[in-house]
C-alpha cells in the first residue's frame, strides 16, 4: 500500500513539473513573438494633417512658436521663415480624401485660393483661374518616431530619442505660412493698430477692404 501511494505521488510530481515547464515555455514563447514595435497604434494620417491644418486656420503658422510646433509633424522640419508674408485661403475648407497604402498615405484638403499678403501688408489677389475650389495634397510616410527634447527657451530642439514605435510624418518641409480670410483680417488689424508706419497702415486699410469681400 505504501509503495502504491509512493508511485502515485511520484507520478503527480512528474505531471506537475511537466505542466509548469509547458506553461513557462508558452509564456517565454509569447514574449519572444511580441513585436518590438508593439504599443498603441500611431495617430492616423488624417488626424496628423488636420492638426497641422487647424494650426493654419487659427493663425498659428504666422507665429514662430506655432511654426516650430507644426514643423515637427514633417519629415524635414524647417526654421521659421524670415519673410513675414503669407498666403490666404477661403474660410470654407477642410478634408477632401484619404488614401493609405502600407507605409504611405495621401490626404487631400480642399480650399479656395484667396490671395497673398506681403510683409508690408500689401494684398495680391489670386491669379486668374485659381479662385475656385482646389485640393492640396499631403503625402505622409510611416517612420520610426522620436521623443524631442526642447531647450530652456521652449522652442529649440536639443535632442531626439527613438521611442521604438512608428509614427506618420508629412513628407518634405512645410510650405510657406498661410491662414484663412477671417484670421488674416484679425492679423492685419492687429499689426495695423500697432504700427506707426504710414505705408503699412495704408496697405492694411486697402487689404482689409479686399479681404472683407471674401466673406
Amino acid at each position: 500500500m505504501a509503495c502504491h501511494e509512493t508511485n502515485e505521488m511520484a507520478r503527480a510530481v512528474r505531471l506537475f513539473v511537466t505542466i509548469i515547464f509547458a506553461l513557462t515555455f508558452r509564456v517565454v514563447g509569447t514574449f519572444a513573438q511580441t513585436p518590438a514595435n508593439s504599443g498603441p497604434p500611431p495617430i492616423s494620417p488624417r488626424d496628423i494633417v488636420e492638426e497641422v491644418w487647424n494650426m493654419g486656420v487659427s493663425g498659428q503658422l504666422l507665429t514662430q512658436q506655432g511654426w516650430i510646433r507644426a514643423s515637427r509633424y514633417f519629415s524635414e522640419p524647417s526654421p521659421t521663415p524670415s519673410d513675414k508674408s503669407f498666403d490666404v485661403i477661403s474660410n470654407y475648407n477642410g478634408f477632401s480624401g484619404l488614401t493609405i497604402n502600407n507605409d504611405k498615405a495621401e490626404v487631400l484638403m480642399e480650399f479656395t485660393d484667396a490671395g497673398h499678403i506681403g510683409s508690408n501688408l500689401h494684398y495680391s489677389p489670386p491669379s486668374p483661374g485659381r479662385s475656385y475650389k482646389t485640393d492640396y495634397l499631403f503625402r505622409l510616410v510611416l517612420t520610426p518616431s522620436f521623443l524631442t527634447m526642447v531647450g530652456p527657451d521652449g522652442k529649440t530642439d536639443i535632442a531626439r530619442k527613438p521611442t521604438g514605435q512608428s509614427a506618420w510624418s508629412i513628407e518634405g518641409p512645410p510650405s510657406k505660412p498661410w491662414t484663412t480670410v477671417n484670421t488674416a483680417i484679425r492679423h492685419v488689424l492687429e499689426i495695423r493698430n500697432k504700427t506707426t508706419d504710414p505705408v503699412i497702415r495704408k496697405n492694411a486699410d486697402e487689404t482689409l477692404t479686399k479681404l472683407l469681400k471674401w466673406n
